[in-house]
């Protein structure tokens, strides 16, 4: 793997070279806005000048990072200056991106094919945080013992990395990626995401929305099913996120709702449509959601409380730096304030700093 070194400021960023959102067949064209070779890549990469065009990870200096390297209130480890692009290094159709926080490494889910085949060879890649791969395929739909078709949202509960694939959430053991069950959820049609349970849901995991049927289902640590919330309100039900407000459900309409006992609750409404991702960003005061329609990553400010319309602005795409081509389900490392937002159609990781407004 070959690492591009970008000194330019963090907002800097190449425009797009397509903006088709089309997937071949009825029922993938209606999806894939919401879904958001083998061998493994060397565990370190080497600098390369700035016009390489291969294999890279970018790395850029914003202005805000700058000015704040002398405050003494910045812990080290909150690096909001590295902006990393990780790209050509096998990743195949990236739908989610998750931050392990006890292994400080990042997961990347690889479709490898239709989101809906069931041709078992998803797989699921480590990612280093300085943009190395260590493992390109740690958790590989041809290995022994392993089911894996079309990866898409991930989590981890305690020991357990749960994985949202078609008609089933697997699961693995976080620290070894070994099988440790799977659970099959009767009718379901296109599972997408999947967020840990509320602290307050007791007996609950995990959460898992499926797109296609407009359903967010409740898995309990028994791995017993029961529909959370169902119905057409829903419109495509695409990224969740456990969040100090709640539970959060972002859909393709551009809709961002809390969902409750009551139903969803609309929160906000981004300025385009095909919410993929959506992540609690604490220090920026609520939510980061990433948009196909948009091409963009939106911040929604919920400093307000959850009860007030929340305005949404846009931090990376379009106006930003340049549209972001597909920007599936996003993942977030609170330890440096960084987004992950893997390109479901160029095949790359973007590595994002972001700082508080």
């Amino acid at each position: 793997m070959r690492v591009k070194y970008d000194t330019s400021d963090s907002r800097s960023r190449s425009r797009s070279r397509s903006r088709s959102r089309s997937w071949t067949g009825a029922l993938l064209g209606a999806l894939v806005t919401a879904c958001g070779p083998g061998g493994e890549a060397p565990a370190k990469a080497k600098a390369q000048p700035e016009t390489e065009t291969k294999t890279k990870t970018k790395t850029k200096t914003s202005p805000d990072a700058k000015a704040g390297a002398d405050a003494k209130a910045s812990p080290p480890a909150a690096k909001a200056d590295v902006a990393l692009t990780v790209q050509e290094v096998g990743f195949m159709t990236p739908e989610s991106a998750l931050h392990d926080p006890t292994s400080d490494l990042y997961l990347v889910s690889n479709i490898e094919g239709g989101p809906a085949e069931e041709d078992g060879n998803g797989f699921i890649s480590r990612v280093s945080t300085d943009g190395a791969v260590p493992n390109l395929k740690w958790i590989d739909g041809f290995g022994d013992g392993v089911t894996l078709n079309a990866p898409k949202g991930m989590a981890i509960v305690g020991e357990t990395l749960y994985v949202a694939d078609i008609d089933h959430v697997r699961k693995f053991d976080r620290r070894a990626g070994t099988p440790a069950g799977a659970i099959k959820i009767e009718g379901a049609k296109f599972l997408n995401d999947v967020a840990p349970a509320l602290v307050e849901d007791e007996g609950a995991a995990v959460y898992v929305s499926d797109t296609a049927d407009d359903v967010v289902y409740r898995i309990g640590a028994d791995d017993a099913v029961t529909p959370m919330v169902r119905g057409e309100a829903l419109a495509g039900p695409n990224g969740l996120c456990a969040s100090p407000h709640g539970l959060i459900m972002v859909n393709r309409a551009g809709g961002v709702f809390r969902l409750g006992a009551g139903g969803p609750q609309r929160l906000a409404t981004a300025p385009a449509g095909g919410l993929d991702g959506v992540v609690a960003w604490e220090a920026g005061g609520g939510l980061l959601v990433s948009s196909w329609e948009g091409e963009a990553v939106y911040r929604v400010d919920l400093s307000a409380g959850a009860e007030t319309p929340a305005a949404v602005t846009t931090i990376f795409g379009a106006g930003e730096g340049g549209a972001l081509v597909s920007p599936a389900d996003i993942g977030f490392d609170a330890r440096r304030q960084r987004l992950l937002i893997p390109q479901f159609k160029e095949n790359k990781l973007l590595i994002r700093p972001v700082a508080a407004p």
